[in-house]
Protein backbone atom coordinates (compact mmCIF):
# COMPACT_ATOMS: atom_id res chain seq x y z
CA UNK A 1 0.00 0.00 0.00
CA UNK A 2 3.04 2.58 0.69
CA UNK A 3 5.09 3.41 -2.26
CA UNK A 4 1.75 3.62 -4.80
CA UNK A 5 0.64 6.84 -6.23
CA UNK A 6 -2.99 8.05 -5.94
CA UNK A 7 -4.36 8.97 -9.06
CA UNK A 8 -5.47 11.69 -6.56
CA UNK A 9 -1.85 12.80 -6.08
CA UNK A 10 -1.01 13.07 -9.99
CA UNK A 11 -4.62 15.11 -10.59
CA UNK A 12 -3.35 17.49 -7.65
CA UNK A 13 0.08 17.61 -9.89
CA UNK A 14 -1.64 18.25 -13.21
CA UNK A 15 -3.70 21.21 -11.54
CA UNK A 16 -1.26 22.88 -9.38
CA UNK A 17 0.79 22.37 -12.85
CA UNK A 18 -2.27 23.93 -15.10
CA UNK A 19 -2.80 26.95 -12.73
CA UNK A 20 1.05 27.82 -13.03
CA UNK A 21 0.64 28.15 -16.90
CA UNK A 22 -2.39 30.26 -16.48
CA UNK A 23 -0.72 32.35 -14.31
CA UNK A 24 2.75 32.63 -16.49
CA UNK A 25 0.41 32.91 -19.39
CA UNK A 26 -1.62 36.04 -18.71
CA UNK A 27 1.29 37.88 -16.95
CA UNK A 28 3.06 37.61 -20.14
CA UNK A 29 0.18 38.43 -22.31
CA UNK A 30 -0.48 41.43 -19.87
CA UNK A 31 2.91 42.54 -18.85
CA UNK A 32 4.95 41.26 -21.82
CA UNK A 33 6.26 44.67 -22.92
CA UNK A 34 7.83 45.37 -19.82
CA UNK A 35 10.40 42.80 -20.91
CA UNK A 36 10.90 44.47 -24.33
CA UNK A 37 14.14 46.82 -24.17
CA UNK A 38 14.34 50.20 -25.40
CA UNK A 39 17.86 48.67 -27.86
CA UNK A 40 14.87 47.21 -29.54
CA UNK A 41 13.25 50.67 -30.34
CA UNK A 42 16.27 52.04 -30.92
CA UNK A 43 18.06 49.32 -33.60
CA UNK A 44 14.85 49.24 -35.34
CA UNK A 45 15.69 53.41 -36.28
CA UNK A 46 19.11 52.82 -36.71
CA UNK A 47 18.61 50.22 -39.16
CA UNK A 48 15.93 52.56 -40.92
CA UNK A 49 18.45 55.12 -41.17
CA UNK A 50 17.74 57.81 -38.21
CA UNK A 51 20.30 59.10 -35.85
CA UNK A 52 20.26 61.17 -33.16
CA UNK A 53 17.55 58.99 -31.60
CA UNK A 54 16.39 59.88 -28.02
CA UNK A 55 13.62 58.30 -26.36
CA UNK A 56 10.84 59.93 -25.20
CA UNK A 57 8.43 57.64 -23.38
CA UNK A 58 7.67 53.94 -23.07
CA UNK A 59 3.98 52.42 -22.70
CA UNK A 60 3.42 48.69 -22.51
CA UNK A 61 -0.22 48.73 -21.23
CA UNK A 62 -2.94 48.54 -23.88
CA UNK A 63 -0.43 49.19 -26.70
CA UNK A 64 -2.87 48.14 -29.30
CA UNK A 65 -5.58 51.08 -28.42
CA UNK A 66 -2.84 53.39 -28.64
CA UNK A 67 -1.66 52.98 -32.45
CA UNK A 68 0.47 49.71 -32.30
CA UNK A 69 -1.02 46.13 -33.50
CA UNK A 70 -2.63 43.52 -31.48
CA UNK A 71 0.61 41.76 -31.75
CA UNK A 72 3.11 44.44 -30.08
CA UNK A 73 3.87 44.28 -26.47
CA UNK A 74 5.70 47.69 -26.03
CA UNK A 75 4.99 51.11 -27.90
CA UNK A 76 8.45 53.78 -27.51
CA UNK A 77 8.08 57.17 -28.62
CA UNK A 78 11.41 58.64 -30.18
CA UNK A 79 13.06 61.47 -31.49
CA UNK A 80 14.76 61.57 -33.91
CA UNK A 81 16.54 62.86 -37.29
CA UNK A 82 15.15 60.77 -40.32
CA UNK A 83 17.28 60.19 -43.56
CA UNK A 84 16.22 63.36 -44.95
CA UNK A 85 17.90 65.46 -42.17
CA UNK A 86 14.73 66.81 -40.43
CA UNK A 87 13.78 66.06 -36.61
CA UNK A 88 10.65 63.96 -36.37
CA UNK A 89 8.71 62.14 -33.40
CA UNK A 90 8.14 58.69 -34.03
CA UNK A 91 6.54 54.97 -32.72
CA UNK A 92 8.57 52.27 -32.12
CA UNK A 93 6.03 49.41 -31.59
CA UNK A 94 7.63 45.75 -30.84
CA UNK A 95 6.70 42.76 -29.89
CA UNK A 96 8.38 40.11 -27.22
CA UNK A 97 10.62 37.33 -27.81
CA UNK A 98 10.11 36.56 -31.71
CA UNK A 99 8.38 39.75 -32.91
CA UNK A 100 10.38 42.55 -34.45
CA UNK A 101 9.85 46.45 -34.57
CA UNK A 102 7.01 48.81 -36.60
CA UNK A 103 8.24 52.35 -37.22
CA UNK A 104 5.10 54.26 -37.13
CA UNK A 105 4.90 58.15 -37.83
CA UNK A 106 2.83 60.07 -35.63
Amino acid sequence: MYGHRRSSDAGAWFYLFLMFAVIVFVVVGFFGGLFVDEAVAIRALKTSGFSSITILDRDWCAVALRGCSTGDAAKFTARAVNPVGDTVEVCVCAGWLLKGATIRTQ
